[in-house]
Formats: structure tokens, C-alpha cells, sequence
């Protein structure tokens, strides 16, 4: 067990609690020791060890250049099959082996994909996830999962609902054991925590309905300076007018100009109304989502640790959709770790899901946003009567929400005021880390504590300020010179059975909340479905746009 203790060296854990972790860290290196003595691992040869088309490998192949490659690939696949403990397609295979496999098996799904297409690379790309994977390697089994993010970045919506559906084929998990066993004990502690009053019903979407997000001093004052400003955004009721598609692109999406939208199909197919939650954990409910956590209600906020101020990114946890919504109705403060789910990507993680909604989205009428290319389909839950707090930013996609549950409130900059912003963009550009919450579940007393700790991120993230405008007025221009330049936000609110559109590189802070004024339905808590589209217009053409909207609308 001393052998692998510099595997713990770099775990940050209070002092009362380092002994137990301590032995637990040695005691599982141990046991990875153990099982390094069974190298062995069993392949489906159909599914984790397919065979590149012959002529991949021809003069002027894409995989021409790499022709000891076809050979390795097959001497490897014959190794496996000849052994006298392969039974039909189900095979040993050594664990070095296996390693030299998926790494192989990778090169030749990036050589296939430039070459041939991405059709063909497809069951090589699975292969290495589902083989990366099973030599407990999450971060290449999360790097392979991640190509499908870039395909629908790039508006590829139908290549990466084909993309991730071969990963699940292969049987490629995202989430390393670890994570997910985290995931899972913090569902036990929160099963152990106090019930918020108004999600008595204990689905979400029972309970009494919400007064307000929260009686603090600072949401007082957030209400008492962003209530006198008007609304912003236009509420263009779509049951009472009818606009083609090329009238709303020439008008709302080429003009950078959001708008209120009233009478869309509501999703009432897919959540029957009032029962949105309800319908997530009754059909969806064991299904593996990614959640965020912090030690705080403040999501990338801009924290400090070893000489390094960035804004911290919050921990990604994978919890079932019915635990996340259980959690999301316990009182944070008390279970020491704030959860929402923000951005869920549902063609990644909950594809049937995902199908339905787009095919609600498209049921009714011409779509207004069809000159866009899609990107993917979100899904938003939030708690409500918590101190959670969106950070202002922006974000590189035209989005369609529709407000589900309760509503939100949009403080909105327009593009051409990203230089009066304070964005991290002093770090320094050779030194782009950034901040990243990490937790662990330990013993503190009686009881299993969050315990939290600042670590490094891959990346520093520019899309994120530093900045909370829930703040007064003054504080904010005293503190931040040229925001006053940009002050007062543009404010715009979306309630229940409500949509928001909001053309890309708008920057915006999201507050939201309950009672009378959020719409026929809010209760416990917050929800939302979120459309992304890849923007027509680059930051700076949605700047000239959006302040010649502007100017018409003064």
C-alpha cells in the first residue's frame, strides 16, 4: 500500500480527515495491484475489435501511409482469436494488449474519418471509447465522447446523433468508476438532508407555489434596482401573427434582436403539463446525466487558489436523472454542496429524449429558426427559494428556451459591449490554466461532509465575468470603470409556457424565480428546454447589427 501513496499526493484533504482517506487511497491502490496480476479482458471481436475496409489501405488510401498499421491490427485480432479461451466472438485479451489495441484503433478512425468519411470511422471511434474504458482510462473515453461535441458545434446535428449512438453501441461509458460512485454516495446524502418546504410532494412538481427565490439582503436589493428597468424585449405572440421563417430571420436572428415568443407548441406530448419532473423520473429516471456542483450557489464565480484568480469552474458530477431531481429538492446549504443541471445534452446522454422533444419542437407550423443549423437540445433544472447565481457571460450559439417551469430573468448586454465587460482576459496567455472544483464525501463527526478543494482546469474559460450584478449600481461602476459606460442591462423576462430567443454573442446573468408573477406553472422547481443553433454572423457582425437594432428601437 506505501508503494502507490504517491498516487494520493496530490488530494487537498482537511487534517481531521486525512488519515481515513488516506488508508482508503492506499487500500484501492492495492487493489489495483491486485488486479494488475489477471491482465486479462474480454473483447466482443464484432463490437471492439472491427476490421479497416481493404481498400483504406490502397495506393492513395487514407491509410496508405500507415500500412504497418492494417498489420498490427490484424496480428492483434488473430492473437485474440487463436487464444484457447476465445468462445464465438468473446475473447481475452492482455490488458497491454488492449492498450496498443485502443490507441491503434483510434489512429485508424482519425485516418478513416479524414479519408473516407466519418461513417466508416464510426466503429473504429467506438471501439477505442468502449476499449479506453475498459482499462479504466475515462479521460480518452471522454475525449472520444467529446468529437461529438465538436460535430454539433459545427451544426452536424444528424453525424453526431449518429456519432454518440455508436458509442453506446460499442458499449463505451462516459464516466469512470470513481466519478459515478461519487455521484451515487452524494444521492445517499442527500437522502439523509432536509426537504425544502415547498417540495413537500417530494416529485418537483408538487409542493406549495414559491414566493420568492430567497429573503437575503442582496436579492432584495437585486429586485429593488433591476424593478425599475423596462422591459426590454418584445413579446411576439405567434397564435395572434404569423411569421415565415424568412421574416423572423430578417427581423429577430440577422438583426441580433431577442424577442419574448408566445403560442409555440408548448411539449405538452412530451411533458404533460405540470408534470415535467414527474415525467424525468418516471421515464427517464435511471438514465446517467451530467450534473454541476460547488461548495457555493455561485457557478463560475471568480475564486483564488495557489496565485492563480480565475473563474472556477463548477465540478461535473453524473447522478440519474431521479436522483438529481431528488437532490434538487433537499436544502443545499445544509447537504454543503449546491447541484443544478444546466445544459444537459440530451442527444448525448438521453437520446430518446432528445428525439421527441425535437419532433415537438418541429410538430406545429413552419420553424422559425429553419435557416440555422441545429447544434442540440438542452435541457435546464434548477431549485428554486435557493442562493444560486448564473455569472454574467456570453455564449457562441442562437438559442430558442422555453421556460417549462417557473421563470427567469435575463439582464442582457448587447455584442459591442464585450470590451466595457469584465471578462478574464488579463491572464496570461502562456499560462491558460483556469480553476476547477473538485469534492470529496468524508467523515466529519456524526455525519458525511462535501469536502471541497480548488484544482487545476484544462483551460481558463474567456466566456465567463466576474462580476454579479445582483450588486448596487455604484458598487458596480466604482469597482469596474468601464461597465458604467455599459449600465443599465437590457432586461428581459420569460414565463412559464413562454420561449426566449437570444442571437449568439449576447452577453446575459440569468436570475429566476416564483410566485404570482412566474406563470401558471412554478412550484418547487425551476426548468427549461434549451434549442441551440450554429450563428450565421460572427461576434463582430452581431455587434454592427445589434446596435443598429438598437438605434431604430430608440
Amino acid at each position: 500500500q506505501g508503494s502507490v501513496a504517491q498516487s494520493c499526493q496530490g488530494r487537498r484533504l482537511p487534517m481531521h480527515d486525512m488519515l481515513g482517506n488516506g488508508l482508503a487511497c492506499a487500500a484501492f491502490g492495492a487493489m489495483l495491484l491486485v488486479s494488475a496480476e489477471s491482465p486479462w479482458h474480454f473483447l466482443d471481436l464484432d463490437l471492439h475489435m472491427p476490421v479497416p475496409p481493404a481498400e483504406a489501405f490502397a495506393s492513395g488510401g487514407p491509410l496508405a501511409e500507415r500500412e504497418t498499421l492494417a498489420g498490427e491490427l490484424a496480428e492483434l485480432r488473430s492473437a485474440v482469436e487463436g487464444h484457447q479461451d476465445c468462445s464465438g466472438k468473446k475473447c481475452p485479451i492482455e490488458v497491454q494488449a488492449l492498450q496498443r489495441l485502443a490507441s491503434l484503433q483510434f489512429e485508424a478512425a482519425q485516418l478513416l474519418r479524414r479519408g473516407v468519411g466519418l461513417e466508416t470511422a464510426r466503429p473504429f471511434f467506438g471501439a477505442a471509447c468502449a476499449n479506453f474504458a475498459a482499462q479504466h482510462n475515462p479521460s480518452n473515453a471522454e475525449f472520444v465522447w467529446d468529437i461529438g461535441l465538436g460535430l454539433q458545434h459545427d451544426g452536424l446535428y444528424q453525424d453526431a446523433v449518429e456519432f454518440y449512438k455508436a458509442l453506446r453501441v460499442a458499449g463505451c461509458e462516459q464516466w469512470g468508476h470513481h466519478a459515478r460512485s461519487f455521484g451515487e454516495r452524494l444521492a445517499g446524502l442527500a437522502a439523509g438532508t432536509k426537504r425544502r418546504s415547498h417540495c413537500a410532494a417530494g416529485d418537483g412538481d408538487g409542493g406549495l407555489r414559491v414566493k420568492h427565490v430567497s429573503a437575503s439582503k442582496e436579492a432584495i436589493g437585486r429586485a429593488e434596482w433591476v424593478a425599475g428597468l423596462p422591459e426590454f424585449c418584445h413579446v411576439l405572440d405567434l397564435s395572434a401573427s404569423r411569421y415565415s421563417p424568412q421574416e423572423f430571420l430578417d427581423k429577430f436572428v440577422m438583426a441580433s434582436r431577442p424577442v419574448v415568443l408566445r403560442g409555440l407548441p408548448e411539449l405538452t406530448d412530451v411533458f404533460p403539463a405540470g408534470q415535467m419532473f414527474r415525467t424525468l423520473v418516471k421515464e427517464y429516471g435511471e438514465r446517467i446525466i451530467t450534473s454541476w456542483a460547488a461548495p457555493h450557489g455561485r457557478f463560475w464565480g471568480k475564486e483564488e487558489s495557489d496565485g492563480v484568480e480565475a473563474p472556477a469552474r463548477p465540478a461535473r458530477v453524473p447522478l440519474s436523472m431521479k436522483n438529481l431531481i431528488n437532490i434538487l429538492q433537499m436544502n443545499a446549504t445544509e447537504m454543503g454542496a449546491f447541484v443544478y443541471g444546466e445544459h444537459i445534452n440530451l442527444e448525448r446522454e438521453v437520446p430518446e429524449l432528445a428525439e421527441r422533444l425535437v419532433q415537438a419542437h418541429l410538430a406545429s407550423g413552419p420553424h422559425l429558426l429553419a435557416a440555422l443549423p441545429f447544434r442540440r437540445v438542452n435541457l435546464w433544472l434548477a431549485p428554486m427559494e435557493e442562493e444560486f447565481q448564473d455569472t454574467l457571460h456570453w455564449d457562441a450559439h442562437d438559442s430558442l428556451s422555453y421556460q417549462m417551469e417557473c421563470a427567469k430573468e435575463f439582464l442582457l448586454f448587447p455584442p459591442g459591449d464585450r470590451d466595457k465587460l469584465p471578462y478574464d482576459v488579463e491572464g496570461p496567455e502562456d499560462n491558460p490554466q483556469g480553476l476547477e472544483w473538485h469534492a470529496n464525501l468524508g467523515r466529519g463527526g456524526r455525519h458525511s461532509e462535501v469536502h471541497w478543494h480548488l484544482g487545476s482546469a484544462r483551460q481558463r474559460s474567456r466566456a465567463a465575468a466576474a462580476i454579479d450584478l445582483s450588486r448596487p449600481k455604484e458598487e458596480l461602476a466604482k469597482r469596474f470603470p468601464k461597465l458604467a459606460e455599459a449600465l443599465p442591462p437590457k432586461k428581459c423576462t420569460v414565463h412559464s409556457g413562454e420561449a426566449l430567443y437570444i442571437p449568439a454573442h449576447w452577453h446575459k446573468q440569468v436570475h429566476f424565480f416564483g410566485g404570482a408573477g412566474a406563470g401558471t406553472r412554478c412550484k418547487c422547481l425551476n426548468g427549461a428546454v434549451d434549442f441551440w443553433y450554429r450563428p450565421l454572423t460572427t461576434d463582430k457582425q452581431s455587434a454592427v447589427a445589434a446596435a443598429k437594432s438598437l438605434k431604430e428601437e430608440l
